[in-house]
């Protein structure tokens, strides 16, 4: 019986694999990519775990976890870490120097519309006073869950940032029925319950329309976008969605604020 069962557990472990192998697609989707290596794992698919684990980090679409799963099956294979950190550094670099490559072909140097809006604590924030400055916009709801999914990520980029006065971050609250109050408490009581330390702004409805003043400015049409505008006042990058990696999210929206910075 034991036996019959430990078979049935592993042609289920090879069913689920086979099922997120076909989720995962091209492997674009950090987090797809995170699920089908703890399949992997679970079937101690070592062979596989290091194929797929070099290919996700040589592509920058990998996490914590599936770089944690690399070392796992580098190890089972080889016997020893031995080697290891070499490997898995060569493959980081081919990763970075991919997502340079790409993110420079993203560059824009458009002017935007300014803005003046309010803060939750009821505060104007004005863009053009900001100039000089490299400033980050992070347009949000309290209903859409890519952007919250994304938030531990912006967290640590602003906790990375804290202390370079040359960098802002601002959450502009847009798509949200609502008016001023209502909205400001709803943002700070989500922001507050998760311990996140945001500036966030309540863009403006305009009246008599379904539309939104900044984003409707800045030709948002789905949230999460952010976009970064440079000291000189323009937009550099304008990002669109949710890949499901905080570390990524952090080291590429690192990448946009230096070169915008310079």
């Amino acid at each position: 019986a034991s036996e019959s069962a430990n078979y049935r557990a592993a042609q289920n472990i090879d069913d689920a694999i086979k099922y997120q192998k076909e989720a995962v697609g091209e492997g674009k989707n950090a987090e797809y990519n995170t699920r089908y290596m703890e399949f992997l794992v679970a079937g101690k698919k070592y062979p596989e775990i290091l194929k797929e684990a070099e290919k996700y980090i040589k592509d920058g679409n990998t996490t914590a976890n599936i770089n944690k799963y690399y070392k796992e099956a580098y190890v089972g294979i080889n016997g020893s870490e031995d080697g290891f950190q070499e490997a898995f550094d060569a493959l980081k670099k081919v990763g970075y120097n991919k997502m340079v490559a790409e993110v420079k072909k993203k560059m824009k140097n458009e002017t935007p519309k300014n803005f003046t809006l309010k803060n939750t604590d009821g505060e104007l924030v004005d863009l053009a006073s900001l100039k000089g400055k490299t400033v980050v916009l992070d347009f949000w709801a309290t209903w859409c869950g890519p952007c919250k999914d994304s938030f531990p990520g912006m967290q640590m980029a602003v906790d990375k940032y804290k202390d370079d006065d040359s960098v802002v971050f601002l959450f502009i609250d847009t798509f949200e029925d609502g008016g001023f109050e209502k909205r400001s408490k709803m943002t700070t009581d989500y922001i507050n319950k998760n311990n996140f330390t945001f500036e966030i702004l309540i863009d403006n409805k305009v009246p008599d329309s379904n539309n939104y003043e900044v984003a409707s400015n800045f030709g948002i049409e789905g949230i999460p976008t952010k976009v970064i505008i440079g000291p000189d006042g323009n937009i550099k990058f304008f990002t669109v969605g949710w890949g499901g990696s905080s570390d990524k999210l952090v080291e590429e929206l690192s990448l946009k604020i230096e070169m915008s910075k310079s």
